[in-house]
C-alpha cells in the first residue's frame, strides 16, 4: 500500500480516505491499466490485413510494457480479480484486448490465412500467454544486452523474430522476419 501511495503521492492512510480495501484499490488500478491496454492496442485497428494487426497489437502490447512496467505489473503478475464482483461493463473491459486479438484471428480465419487445423479460441489464449511470458521477462529485466547469463545482442531484433515466429506458428504460409520492433 505504500508503494501505491508512493507512487500517487499521498500517504497510504490517505487511500483508504477515498477507498475501503487494498482489493478495491488493486481493482481500479486493474481498471485503469486494462483501459489504457486497450486503448494502446486499438490504434492498430485501422490495419485491414489480420494478419498485419495481429503484429501490430504484438508489437503494442510489448510496446505497453516496457513503457507501462509497473502497471503491467499490477495489471497481469499479481493475484486474480475477483471476477464476480465486477460489473458486465468492467469484465468486458478486462476482456478487451484479447477480444482485439480474437477478432483479427477470426478475422484471418475467414479469410483462410491459419493453418487448417487453426481454432480461434486456443490460438487467442497462446498467443495472451506467448506475449505476456515475453513481457514479464522484458520488465522484470530477464532479456537484455547485460543479463549475466544470456547476454541479447539485439533485443530489438529479438523481439522482432519472437512475434514474427509467434504469428508464422499459425500462418498457412509462414514469413520471414524483417524489421525489428
Amino acid at each position: 500500500m505504500r508503494g501505491i501511495a508512493s507512487r500517487l503521492g499521498v500517504s497510504a492512510t490517505a487511500l483508504y480516505q477515498h477507498f475501503e480495501s487494498k482489493d478495491s484499490i488493486l481493482r481500479e488500478i486493474r481498471l485503469h491499466g486494462s483501459r489504457k491496454l486497450y486503448e494502446a492496442l486499438e490504434v492498430a485497428n485501422s490495419i485491414s490485413d489480420p494478419v498485419e494487426r495481429l503484429y501490430a497489437y504484438a508489437e503494442r502490447y510489448i510496446l505497453f510494457a516496457r513503457q507501462h512496467p509497473w502497471l503491467y505489473s499490477v495489471l497481469m503478475e499479481h493475484e486474480e480479480l475477483d471476477w464476480t464482483e465486477l460489473n458486465e461493463d468492467e469484465k468486458r473491459l478486462m476482456v478487451g484486448p484479447l477480444y482485439l486479438v480474437r477478432k483479427a484471428l477470426t478475422e484471418g480465419n475467414e479469410k483462410g490465412v491459419w493453418r487448417r487445423d487453426f481454432e480461434v479460441l486456443p490460438a487467442s489464449f497462446q498467443m495472451w500467454a506467448a506475449m505476456h511470458g515475453l513481457c514479464s521477462l522484458l520488465i522484470n529485466g530477464r532479456l537484455n544486452e547485460r543479463h549475466p547469463a544470456f547476454p541479447m545482442e539485439d533485443q530489438g531484433a529479438f523481439l522482432n523474430d519472437f512475434v514474427k515466429t509467434l504469428v508464422n506458428a499459425f500462418l498457412t504460409r509462414p514469413v520471414m522476419p524483417s524489421q525489428p520492433t
